[in-house]
């Protein structure tokens, strides 16, 4: 018989912060587990909220665990975590008084339980996630190594087909996207669940489904890396898919699987961006730091622009230029209008001034109890270049109720918050670009080349891609490296992969 468990806690009530995300975790593996093509079917069980006392869990996994060898358990659990005397414990729903032996739920607890369990196959999910964009999850301080606690707690013995699953490694965060309220990790086992993860028989594994979850980590750079335990002999299928082949496998590859594309942007082509201008050159030569660039003037509007350009020869005013996956700042050296037969063109020449990085420090951010390192924050700024998201949190102001605030990553990142609100560039070119849809992709990459290297989010772009597949939305994959403040260190890899929603 198969058969499964879910227990998470969204709602603390008065005694914790929070955790959105969690009920839209649960209810999406529950209903994959026991929905079409789920293999579990009414024998799944879910445990949420006030419901998720510490005698109750205790009744629900004592009951799951005792379960014959012929029965296959799966059993996810989410909520808040914490460490106490060396002691490892998932947060019930409670009043949180006392020692923590007396109302938390040790591991060590579980660790009975699974050691117990005469089933040869089952799969333990622990996600212990904590709201508030990209955020560490809640775990309290402690001087012992994680990695030992958890050991300890929930050392694998006995048996074959045993297998626990953890959202990171004993020396990283677990980390959650508020926005699309998901945990990280339980986003990609869902997602896995869904039929990504499927093989070319159109089954979901246990094999199949981790290194899918790892891949899909790896992928975002969130240095968060799966942890397994145990060993599973033969092979447990989750689910059966009959057809996998529009099914994306990794986040690398899930451009492919977007359907027919209506436009498909990853280069510049040969479109520049000199100051707040766009043009299609038919030559760019460069030489050490200056900058030769031609353009035949066709148009009226970019006539007026080119003029406007003349008008900073030789000013030594620092204008940004753009050019595929490059940008800088130059002064506009001189701007010459050429005839030839009859055809009017136009060279601009630039002199390259050395990059200013953003003079943020590399420090971390904490309010209300979440801590944001430079790397969150990083891709916070990220995500509003690209996607046009807000970071925000609820704050309550005695007799004015609740109200929504950002936080100041605007001030972390050095840059003047109007700017920062109005940074997108899909957003802020798209009416400018009207009539062109792939003149606004082609420049709103430029725009975002520069905006992330402004800002001190990457100043290495290894691919940034949009694609276009409808009217509604734009789908964008970045992969960048981060400015590489101190010479001891190397710079961190960051990542991207959304959807800008486009207003109607």
């Amino acid at each position: 018989m198969k058969r499964a468990l879910c227990i998470g806690i969204s709602d603390y009530g008065t005694t914790l912060s929070s955790l959105p995300g969690v009920a839209n975790d649960v209810a999406n593996i529950a209903s994959l587990l026991s929905g079409g093509g789920g293999s579990f079917g009414s024998s799944l069980i879910t445990v949420l909220d006030s419901e998720a006392t510490k005698q109750r869990i205790v009744d629900e996994l004592e009951a799951i665990f005792s379960a014959s060898a012929d029965d296959e358990l799966f059993v996810y659990i989410a909520g808040h975590g914490m460490v106490e005397h060396d002691h490892y414990y998932f947060v019930p729903y409670s009043s949180q008084r006392g020692v923590a032996t007396e109302w938390a739920f040790p591991l060590a607890q579980l660790k009975q339980f699974f050691d117990q369990c005469d089933a040869n196959r089952v799969l333990v999910y622990l996600d212990f996630c904590h709201s508030g964009g990209v955020v560490p999850r809640d775990v309290s301080e402690s001087s012992v190594d994680a990695r030992e606690i958890f050991r300890r707690d929930i050392a694998i013995s006995g048996g074959t087909g045993k297998m626990i699953y953890a959202a990171c490694t004993e020396t990283q965060y677990a980390y959650e996207d508020t926005a699309r309220q998901h945990g990280f990790f339980t986003k990609a086992v869902a997602d896995g669940l869904a039929g990504a993860a499927a093989n070319t028989h159109g089954e979901i594994t246990t094999n199949s489904l981790h290194d899918f979850v790892s891949s899909e980590l790896e992928a975002l750079n969130l240095q968060q890396q799966p942890m397994q335990f145990g060993h599973m002999a033969g092979r447990l299928i989750l689910r059966h898919h009959s057809d996998r082949s529009s099914t994306p496998t990794t986040i690398q590859q899930a451009n492919q699987f977007l359907g027919n594309p209506l436009l498909e942007i990853d280069d510049s082509g040969n479109l520049c961006m000199v100051d707040d201008y766009f043009f299609e050159v038919t030559e760019l030569t460069k030489s050490n730091v200056i900058v030769i660039l031609t353009i035949n003037s066709t148009d009226s509007i970019a006539s007026a622009e080119i003029e406007s350009l003349r008008q900073l020869s030789g000013r030594q005013i620092p204008i940004k230029f753009g050019h595929q996956n490059k940008c800088f700042h130059a002064y506009v050296l001189d701007v010459t209008t050429n005839y030839q037969d009859n055809t009017e063109s136009c060279t601009i020449k630039l002199n390259e001034l050395p990059w200013q990085h953003n003079a943020r420090s590399e420090t971390t951010y904490s309010e209300n109890g979440r801590t944001f390192s430079p790397l969150d924050i990083a891709v916070i700024g990220a995500r509003k270049v690209f996607l046009n998201e807000e970071m925000g949190h609820e704050q309550h102001e005695p007799g004015k109720g609740h109200f929504k605030s950002y936080m100041p990553v605007s001030a972390l990142l050095g840059v003047n918050y109007d700017e920062y609100r109005n940074i997108c560039s899909l957003a802020t070119l798209r009416e400018r670009f009207a009539s062109d849809q792939s003149m606004w992709l082609k420049a709103a990459r430029l725009q975002n080349i520069y905006s992330l290297r402004k800002l001190g989010v990457a100043d290495q772009i290894s691919s940034l891609k949009f694609v276009k597949t409808d009217d509604s939305k734009v789908h964008v994959t970045f992969q960048g490296k981060r400015p590489k403040y101190f010479q001891n260190v190397d710079p961190e890899n960051i990542s991207v992969v959304g959807e800008y929603i486009l207003p109607t």
